[in-house]
């Protein structure tokens, strides 16, 4: 069964930023916003169907890609919904 470590911010909210595979990175640096957990869990966490269907509309899921360690901007956040129009959409 596969394992799971979140990003947590940086700035104190206590925020979860990102969720990836354990890959023993507990403590890391993520891109200067934030850092691994020093936890694992082993089911990716769900927003409970109740409070999902309150949120008028839908709340639209987000996707963070990091292109190259290179880059000036190194991390892309975009919606689903941006994704999909960009693909030829849904």
């Amino acid at each position: 069964m596969p394992k799971y470590r979140c990003v947590i911010a940086n700035d104190g909210t206590g925020d979860v930023l990102s969720i990836g595979y354990d890959e023993k990175q507990g403590g890391r640096d993520y891109h200067g916003i934030g850092k691994w957990s020093e936890f694992t869990f082993s089911e990716m966490p769900k927003i409970p169907a109740d409070v999902e269907a309150k949120l008028n509309p839908p709340m639209p899921r987000s996707v963070l890609k990091v292109p190259d360690s290179t880059a000036v901007n190194p991390i892309v956040v975009k919606t689903v919904v941006e994704i999909e129009t960009e693909l030829g959409g849904k």
